[in-house]
């Protein structure tokens, strides 16, 4: 499953319809089909598939896939504008491929020329005499880019660092609150904020992120959810039900940003002592979204968005509260989820690692909770 979370308009109306008639697109879902076959039966232990002829079929799909491409990247380039939105698709699906596979460099070389050619086509969409040539992005494309880059800024380390400075991707302005009433603009609304948050933190280093910028950011997410509470309360009960989990998944998402703006990103570390409550009511929202997806609990999840897992990792990581942290970690722990790079069973074992460093020294009749400054883990890096 391609989406869990968000609206399917960019896997289902795109992806899956130029498949037909796309070659190169054909050939790249196979390849990431084949790919995602080696996961399965990787965590399956009762499948006696061979997962190496699948990782070898996959390889082969995805050079034909590259070979295809060639002919609409020509293409484009001799004046077919109308074949961008394709190369913009199997941007996507080469950044997925790559990611999954391990090789994040390239993958990141996808995603910000992907991010590159979006800027310069709405760029020119958006001035006051556009080009005649200028060629309409879906939306749902878009989207799907901004969180993927979302997922790269959070995931990012030493061997495949984030390029801050090299490419701001047309989010220096600032948060922007949604243009209408739809859960895909919330969404896009609530990535992008976060996208300019990690920026703005980054590009300001060594320096802290200003003031004046998170105070943009709190009034932004203030008036944000009053503006998403309006609408989710207009909706009958059958609407509801229908985007339940988007719902959720953007509460997590809007709690997980509002404590990083009270907390200066990467501040002080005992300011997060301030929000339990509010990671309390995370881990909540993470068991009530597992336990409303059962099947969720019982076999391998996959899927190329960010869902849960990041929002439950932090949890883990900040929140000294032996029983808060422990209960993400069981979260993370007793499922079989990836999402896109982040992978649950993993993202637990490292909080776990993280919880026994911090309170290796701890007095249990203090309590996790008086961890001291100089016990708490600020950042983890690859080496």
């Amino acid at each position: 499953m391609s989406s869990l979370y968000y609206g399917g308009g960019f896997w289902t109306q795109y992806v899956l319809k130029l498949g037909i008639s796309v070659p190169a697109i054909r050939y790249a879902l196979c390849a990431l089909s084949e790919l995602h076959r080696t996961f399965q039966i990787q965590h399956d232990s009762n499948d006696p598939s061979d997962p190496s002829e699948h990782r070898k079929n996959s390889i082969a799909q995805y050079g034909l896939a590259i070979k295809h491409t060639q002919d609409i990247l020509q293409e484009v380039s001799g004046g077919r504008k109308d074949r961008l939105v394709e190369g913009l698709v199997l941007c996507v699906l080469f950044v997925c491929y790559e990611n999954l596979i391990g090789h994040h460099n390239f993958a990141q070389m996808h995603l910000q020329n992907g991010l590159k050619i979006l800027a310069l086509e709405l760029g020119s969409t958006t001035e006051a005499s556009p080009s005649a040539t200028a060629v309409h992005i879906p939306a749902d494309v878009i989207g799907v880019f901004h969180r993927l880059d979302l997922q790269a800024m959070s995931f990012a380390d030493a061997t495949a660092p984030y390029p801050y400075g090299q490419y701001l991707g047309g989010i220096k302005t600032g948060p922007k609150l949604p243009g209408s009433d739809s859960i895909h603009e919330f969404t896009e609304s609530l990535t992008n904020c976060f996208r300019w948050l990690f920026t703005m933190v980054n590009i300001s280093n060594p320096e802290p992120i200003s003031k004046d910028e998170l105070d943009m950011a709190a009034k932004f997410l203030w008036s944000w959810d009053l503006q998403f509470k309006r609408v989710i309360h207009s909706y009958d009960e059958q609407e509801k039900a229908s985007v339940w989990e988007n719902i959720q998944v953007l509460g997590l998402y809007h709690a997980l940003v509002a404590i990083l703006v009270e907390v200066g990103v990467y501040g002080d570390e005992m300011l997060h002592d301030q929000h339990e409550a509010t990671y309390r009511r995370m881990v909540q929202i993470g068991e009530n979204i597992l336990n409303h997806r059962q099947e969720a609990l019982n076999r391998y999840i996959f899927t190329f968005e960010m869902g849960i897992i990041l929002p439950l990792f932090y949890t883990a990581l900040k929140c000294r509260n032996p029983s808060i942290r422990r209960n993400a970690i069981r979260l993370l722990s007793s499922g079989h989820h990836q999402e896109g790079l982040w992978e649950s069973v993993a993202a637990g074992q490292i909080a776990e690692f993280v919880v026994e460093v911090e309170e290796r020294f701890l007095d249990a009749k203090i309590g996790a909770g008086s961890i001291p400054p100089s016990a708490r883990v600020r950042q983890l890096a690859a080496r």
